[in-house]
């Protein structure tokens, strides 16, 4: 399904897949950005009034299976269109003894499951270590149709210092 959201005037894809083990549905947006980056979002359906649907954990067990149909759709879209690049965010935990911990969670497992899904032909692949990671569009980079700095400079005007993505 496609749409506008009420608060931005960018399009988002929506999609929805049931879990294995629970049945939850989870929802899937894909949002349309400048220089053909596609954020990817999700979160369970049951929990869509939330004002923290991103960061709730379910404790389903089946952290792979969520991740890798987000990562389906991401192929499918590439599929379609072959100069996409893709960009996301790892929530950070709602639990402070969780969050005392130095590191991202979600950040760890998603940065794992990118390089073994998509490995690094079709993109590059750069992020801050904790939160941001994108994935730009090799074939784009090439011809000088996107460069890594504007993309950058991009999401930070995006996001603004809520995010304050930079690279080394």
């Amino acid at each position: 399904m496609r749409g506008k959201s009420d608060s931005s005037p960018r399009i988002i894809d929506l999609w929805r897949f049931k879990s294995d083990k629970t049945n939850r549905v989870y929802i899937v947006k894909l949002e349309h950005f400048a220089q053909n980056l596609k954020a990817i979002k999700f979160y369970p359906k049951d929990f869509r009034h939330s004002d923290n649907k991103y960061k709730i954990l379910t404790n389903d067990y089946e952290p792979r299976k969520i991740v890798f149909s987000c990562f389906e759709i991401m192929r499918r879209t590439w599929e379609k269109d072959k100069t996409v690049s893709f960009g996301f965010v790892a929530a950070s935990d709602m639990e402070e003894s969780k969050k005392t911990r130095g590191y991202n969670r979600r950040f760890r497992l998603y940065k794992a499951l990118v390089m073994r899904y998509f490995g690094y032909d079709t993109f590059t692949q750069i992020h801050d270590n904790d939160r941001v990671y994108l994935m730009l569009n090799n074939d784009m980079i090439a011809s000088g149709k996107l460069s890594i700095d504007e993309m950058i400079e991009n999401v930070n005007k995006i996001f603004g210092e809520e995010l304050n993505f930079s690279w080394d």
